[in-house]
């Protein structure tokens, strides 16, 4: 018995046979009959699958060239037992060449990959025209931008790869659903985007043009991604990796970010700010447009600031894995003008309202106005900028004036007010301490000067010692407030927070142009002083600053153009 030199794979048949796998052959041989074989475009067989485990007639190959292939067994009974007549091979289409292959159901196969991303394609009875095929390859490429957990991926095949298909076959049975993204293997890397230290000699650029040349030049493509990667604003630091191999060869831009998982969509125009709140009493909502069960269920606003009006959306807690939101009716809202801010009390029953012509107390239970302060009660016009951190509320009035508010059984006292020399930009009245004990100061941003000052509650008087930092030569030189050391309209604060990530206290500040200001701070009876300054670039547009719980530690929401999560790492922040 004479075999192909090159045949590698052995798949067993029934009554006792073999059908043998080579780089140009298929051959199909037992103990009691004569060898079977037919010729197959030469290519190494890299995996195999059954489409058909009972009567086992049709196989499913895959070969170095990324090729996949069907093939047709055709049995004729023989002494009682089933033999191999006859076979075929039909060419289905191209996938990321193959080191496994998993036949699911319903024509769905998951193909496996060492040398490219890992795929989930359906088999289609008739060939696909070429539109479809390359709007399902689109839709599946970019699929993982938006279920990513930790790294946003950018691909950039090289040469003729994409076009392998068209100039072998121009008819596919392949549709590609879905792609898992595989660095690997990784031929070269260099880290791009941060300051000018990512210089690399001619020697390496060349090396990476090397390792594809079968699939055209590399370096064009490193170049632009560096340049990408140097763009004002750009400076996050990204790796440029070239990946993959036969027939996906590739650069890939990595980046370190977060991941967001889509619950819903719904379309809004002039949105302007969002607040979340979840309230356990539902028994006097108008849920109209919601099916609640009010037993036993929470209900989660979404409060929606627009150009001209606030929007509220609703939804049932717990909701499992179908979120409902629709549009709810409460009572005691001012829905008739944008919402600067919105926050539940401590006792989790009292929400607070704040817009630009007052601050009102709302009771959920029958969702009743409970208090209401306005500006004319201190002889001001209009509130300009407002945060709420359970019973406490500080708000900026007509620009200049910081008024510190609190929650008292049912009210809203207006504990003490003080008017500034510049005009408020932003500000915050969280506590250091979190749900353990109230905030002992207010954050405020000044939009003419690049300073976050302190006042110490209630009387917001200067926080003593005064905190001051001025980024000369890495030194704190003294000042009356915190200086940003920036210049320009886009470096200007656009949100302060006041938080605890570890065991340190932190006053952040985001800045209009997406550049971040970490102050760690001794915070003790004698003062408040600050004992680390760090900035780094988040992102090239204004960055807002929300904290949230994680896993029972805190955690921080930088939203920008390149939104990022800050947390705590041995005793530093990292994001």
């Amino acid at each position: 018995l004479s075999l192909e030199a090159s045949a590698a794979k052995l798949i067993a048949l029934p009554g006792g046979n073999v059908l043998v796998a080579g780089d140009e052959s298929l051959s199909v041989i037992g103990a009691d009959r004569q060898p079977l074989g037919m010729s197959k475009r030469a290519s190494a067989v890299t995996a195999w699958t059954w489409i058909d485990t009972d009567s086992y007639e049709r196989l499913l190959l895959a070969d170095e060239e990324g090729e996949l292939s069907l093939v047709v067994l055709q049995y004729a009974d023989s002494k009682g037992q089933q033999q191999v007549q006859d076979l075929f091979v039909e060419r289905l289409g191209n996938t990321a060449v193959a080191s496994s292959l998993t036949y699911l159901d319903a024509g769905c196969v998951y193909v496996g990959s060492h040398c490219g991303d890992q795929m989930l394609v359906r088999l289609h009875t008739q060939p696909l025209p070429r539109s479809v095929v390359e709007g399902a390859n689109q839709r599946a490429l970019h699929m993982w931008d938006e279920t990513a957990e930790s790294a946003k991926i950018l691909a950039f095949p090289l040469g003729d790869a994409d076009n392998v298909e068209s100039q072998t076959q121009p008819n596919t049975f392949v549709e590609t659903l879905e792609l898992h993204e595989n660095l690997a293997p990784l031929v070269d890397m260099c880290v791009v985007g941060i300051g000018e230290s990512n210089n690399r000699t001619a020697d390496t650029m060349t090396t990476e043009s090397e390792a594809h040349e079968e699939s055209g030049s590399a370096s064009g493509g490193v170049e632009d991604c560096r340049s990408a990667g140097t763009q004002p604003g750009g400076n996050y630091g990204s790796v440029v990796s070239c990946s993959g191999m036969h027939n996906t060869p590739g650069l890939r831009v990595v980046r370190n970010g977060i991941g967001i998982e889509q619950l819903f969509s719904v379309d809004i125009s002039g949105l302007l700010g969002l607040w979340s709140l979840t309230v356990a009493q539902l028994a006097s909502c108008d849920s109209r447009a919601m099916d609640i069960d009010t037993d036993d269920a929470r209900l989660v606003l979404l409060v929606l600031s627009l150009v001209d009006r606030t929007l509220l959306l609703g939804w049932r807690e717990p909701s499992g894995e179908q979120v409902d939101v629709a549009e709810v009716a409460l009572s005691g809202w001012r829905l008739g003008e944008p919402t600067l801010a919105a926050g539940l009390a401590s006792d989790r029953r009292h929400v607070v309202q704040a817009t630009s012509s007052a601050i009102v107390l709302i009771d959920s239970v029958g969702w009743t106005v409970q208090a209401e302060w306005v500006p004319g009660e201190i002889g001001m016009s209009a509130i300009s900028a407002v945060s709420v951190s359970g019973d406490q509320v500080a708000a900026a009035i007509d620009g200049r004036t910081i008024v510190y508010l609190e929650v008292r059984q049912g009210a809203l006292a207006c504990v003490g007010h003080r008017q500034l020399d510049n005009v408020v930009s932003c500000i915050d009245v969280h506590s250091w301490h979190g749900v353990a004990g109230p905030a002992t100061h207010v954050a405020v941003g000044m939009w003419s000067v690049n300073d976050v000052c302190l006042l110490a509650l209630p009387d917001l008087v200067t926080a003593a010692p005064a905190l001051s930092l001025r980024m000369s030569q890495g030194l704190a030189l003294p000042a009356s407030a915190i200086n940003l050391a920036s210049t320009g309209q886009d470096s200007l604060p656009r949100s302060v927070l006041m938080c605890t990530l570890g065991n340190t206290p932190y006053l952040l500040a985001g800045l209009g142009d997406g550049r971040l200001h970490q102050f760690a701070l001794s915070v003790d009876a004698d003062g408040v002083s600050v004992r680390e300054h760090k900035s780094i670039a988040l992102g090239s547009g204004p960055l807002g600053l929300t904290p949230f719980v994680n896993h029972g530690s805190l955690n921080v929401f930088a939203s920008s153009d390149h939104s990022a999560v800050l947390f705590a790492d041995k005793h530093q922040t990292a994001h």
